[in-house]
C-alpha cells in the first residue's frame, strides 16, 4: 500500500508501505493415500520429483506373472509431469500392524583375530518381504532375489590405525563386477565420541505410528540422529569404540580387532505383502477391486494420520480407488476431516470401474459438501513404467489438471476448458456421455 502527500508544487511526498508479507505457498500441494510396492508404512512422506518417488515408494510390481502400476504411481507422475511441485504420500498395506522392516545378515569384525560379530545392524526403511534378498549369491555374485527394489550393504577401505570404514548401499539386483552403488559413507566409526560414528553419519531414527487413540492416530520418532540414508538406518551399535585412539596417540588395545572386516552381506526377515495369495489385477489390467487387493479399513489409520492439519499441509487429498459405491463411511470420514481441515479439497471417486450413470448419480446424490469434488467416468492412460495403457479413476489424473491450472497463471480460475483443463496423457475414458447426461451429472 502507497500513500501520496503533496508538499509544495511539484514536490511529491510518497510513502510505500512494506509491512505486507506475500504468502508463501503450502509445503505440498497434493496428499496421496494407497498402496505402493516399497516404502515405509503409514508414514506419511514428502516428495519433491517423481524420481525421488521411484526411489522411495517403487513403481511397478507382478503380480499373476504379468506387471502392473498402483494408482498412486499413477497419480504421482500424473501430478508432476503437469507441474505439481511437491506430494505428501502415505502407504497403506494389509494388515499393516503385522509388517516389519529387513535387517542385515551378519557383519563380521576382522577376520583371523577371533573379535566380536555384527558390530552393528543396519535396517531397512522400508517394510515388507520386497526387501529381503538373503539367498545364496550365484557366480557372479547377483541375488537370485535381487531386484531394484531393494538394497545390499558392502564394507571396505577398513582403517586399523585410523578406527574408519566405508559403508556402501548398493542396488539387489547388482553383481560383483558390475556393482550399482546407491549411497557411500565414508570414513565411518564406532567411535560413539566421534563425528564420523555410524548411527550419526547413517542415522538410526524410525518412525512409528501410535493409535492407541483411533479417532487421532499419530507419528511418533524414536533415535538420537536423523536419518541421512534415503534406504536404510543403524538399528543398533553393538560394538562401541570409545576413544579409539588413545591421549597418546594410539590405538586402545584390542579395538582394531573388533572393526567391520571387508565384505558385502543382504538383507532379511523382512514381513509382509500385499500379493500373498491375492493376484491384484483381472482382465484387460482394470483392478479386481477398486483398491487393489487391500480392504477399506486398511485405510483407517493414514486418513486419521493426515487429519493433522499441524503436521500435514496439503491443498488436494485423493485416495484413487476408495470409492463411495464401496465404502460410503469411509468416505464421509474423509469429508468430516477434510471439513475440519477447513484447508484442503478432497476429490472423491464414487463408483468402480463398469459402472453406470444411474448408480454414479445415486451415489453423488448421497454427498453435499463444499470441501469435496468427485470426477467421472474412468479413464485409460499411458502408463510410462509398462509402456502401456491403464484404466484408472478419475481422482489420479485430476491433480495433475490442478497443478497445471495452477501453474499457467491466475489459479482461482476454474481447471476447465482446452487450455487449463486438458488431460494430456489420457487416451480416452470409459463412456462417452452425451449432454443430456452431463447435465444429469452436473
Amino acid at each position: 500500500m502507497a500513500t501520496e502527500t503533496i508538499l509544495s508544487p511539484g514536490v511529491l511526498l510518497q510513502e510505500i508501505d512494506k509491512s505486507f508479507i506475500s504468502p508463501g505457498t503450502d509445503p505440498s500441494g497434493l496428499a496421496i493415500i494407497g498402496p505402493t510396492v516399497k516404502g515405509p508404512v503409514e508414514i506419511p512422506i514428502a516428495i519433491k520429483n517423481y524420481n525421488a518417488f521411484k526411489e522411495t515408494f517403487g513403481t511397478t510390481l507382478s503380480s499373476a506373472s504379468n506387471a502392473y502400476e498402483y494408482y498412486t504411481s499413477l497419480a504421482v507422475r500424473n501430478y508432476f509431469q503437469n507441474g505439481g511441485s511437491s506430494c505428501i504420500v502415505t502407504r497403506v498395506v494389509k494388515s499393516a500392524d503385522s509388517w516389519t522392516a529387513a535387517t542385515s545378515s551378519l557383519i563380521a569384525a576382522r577376520s583371523g583375530v577371533g573379535g566380536d560379530t555384527n558390530p552393528f545392524v543396519l535396517e531397512t526403511l522400508s517394510k515388507g518381504t520386497v526387501m529381503n534378498n538373503n539367498d545364496t549369491a550365484n557366480a557372479n555374485g547377483s541375488l537370485p532375489n535381487g531386484s531394484k527394489n531393494n538394497v545390499r550393504w558392502e564394507i571396505k577401505d577398513t582403517n586399523a590405525s585410523q578406527g574408519t570404514f566405508t559403508l556402501i548401499i548398493r542396488r539387489g539386483d547388482d553383481t560383483t563386477a558390475k556393482p550399482i552403488v546407491l549411497e557411500t559413507f565414508t570414513e565411518c566409526s564406532l567411535d560413539p565420541l566421534s563425528e564420523n560414528y555410524i548411527a550419526r553419519r547413517v542415522g538410526d531414527q524410525s518412525q512409528e505410528k501410535d493409535d492407541t487413540d483411533l479417532s487421532n492416530v499419530i507419528i511418533s520418532t524414536k533415535g538420537e540422529f536423523p536419518n541421512r540414508s534415503k534406504y536404510i538406518r543403524v538399528q543398533k551399535v553393538d560394538t562401541q569404540l570409545y576413544e579409539y585412539i588413545d591421549a597418546g596417540g594410539s590405538v586402545q588395545s584390542g579395538y582394531a580387532d573388533k572393526l567391520p572386516q571387508s565384505g558385502s552381506g543382504k538383507f532379511g526377515s523382512g514381513v509382509g505383502g500385499n500379493l500373498d495369495g491375492n493376484p491384484l489385477f483381472g482382465k484387460d489390467g482394470v483392478a479386481d477391486d477398486a483398491i487393489q487387493g487391500l480392504q477399506e479399513t486398511d485405510f483407517d489409520d493414514a486418513i486419521s494420520i493426515l487429519k493433522n492439519k499441524d503436521e500435514y499441509k496439503f491443498k488436494t487429498l485423493i485416495i484413487p480407488g476408495l470409492t463411495q459405491e464401496l465404502a460410503p463411511d469411509k468416505i464421509s470420514n474423509i469429508i468430516e476431516n477434510t471439513t475440519g481441515r477447513g484447508d484442503s479439497l478432497f476429490v472423491a471417486d464414487l463408483v468402480d470401474y463398469g459402472s453406470n450413470t444411474t448408480t454414479v448419480k445415486a451415489e453423488a446424490g448421497e454427498l453435499d459438501t463444499s470441501f469435496a469434488a468427485s470426477y467421472w467416468p474412468w479413464t485409460l492412460v499411458r502408463s510410462a513404467e509398462l509402456n502401456r495403457n491403464v484404466w484408472c479413476p478419475a481422482s489420479t489424473v485430476i491433480p495433475g489438471v490442478y497443478a497445471k491450472n495452477d501453474s499457467i497463471a491466475a489459479p482461482w480460475f476454474a481447471p476447465a476448458g482446452l487450455t487449463r483443463g486438458g488431460i494430456s496423457n489420457v487416451v480416452r475414458v470409459e463412456k462417452k456421455l452425451p449432454k443430456a447426461t452431463r447435465d444429469t451429472l452436473y
